[in-house]
């Protein structure tokens, strides 16, 4: 039987099962899970269907391999950042400049886990937190908890990556404010700034527990 892991698909320009799930990624991304079909994914490639069946027997199964596709070789690269030898520190900002340089090249993957969180499929954000960013995420809550315990590690870590989420997704918006300049969608821009705010902030760790208390006063009707 074939391994569907492995296994290439013969098409008419000589593509390989790479070009299926570069496509489908792309097809997933613009449209969601539910408004893209098996035979259209075939028809882009330019396949049979019968053929993209054979070596994918449902289209969840091919959403698992895309998922895999478009981001085990960052996974590994993630993984091998914070298991490095260095400080917790070091680690961290290693890790947060490859995520930003990710983030900032592979629009089509970004896109796809924010059009699953804003679906809000169950099944399938679980999934991605099981196929792909659990492993990671955690070992950060670990890096932070170790740099310091005045703040919830899971929501620091959640803070600070959506420093970076938020810089790129706001990135085609932004060009028209006048304050704009190209520089500050360079990867490595974005990376020393979130970074800088991560680790010295605003007011600096001391000023943490100096944060203004809610205001008691009702909001204006308007």
């Amino acid at each position: 039987m074939t391994d569907q892991s492995t296994a290439q698909i013969d098409t008419p320009g000589g593509n390989t099962r790479t070009a299926v799930l570069e496509k489908a990624l792309e097809l997933f991304a613009e449209t969601g899970f539910n408004g893209v079909s098996m035979r259209r994914i075939a028809q882009e490639v330019g396949i049979n269907p019968a053929t993209l069946y054979h070596h994918f027997t449902h289209k969840e199964d091919l959403y698992e391999q895309v998922l895999r596709f478009a981001y085990a070789e960052q996974a590994a690269q993630f993984s091998a950042l914070v298991s490095t030898e260095g400080t917790p520190r070091s680690q961290l900002g290693e890790f947060i400049r490859e995520f930003t340089r990710y983030i900032a090249k592979d629009q089509h993957f970004f896109r796809l886990v924010k059009r699953e969180q804003l679906e809000g499929n169950s099944e399938r954000l679980k999934m991605l937190v099981d196929l792909l960013f659990g492993q990671q995420y955690g070992a950060m809550v670990r890096s932070v908890g170790r740099v310091t315990q005045a703040f919830d590690a899971h929501m620091l870590v959640t803070s600070l990556l959506g420093l970076v989420l938020h810089h790129y997704e706001t990135r085609h918006m932004r060009q028209f404010f006048s304050e704009y300049a190209p520089s500050q969608d360079d990867p490595d821009v974005v990376a020393d700034h979130c970074c800088r705010l991560f680790f010295f902030g605003i007011q600096g760790e001391a000023g943490a527990g100096q944060v203004p208390e809610p205001s008691t006063h009702a909001m204006p009707t308007p």
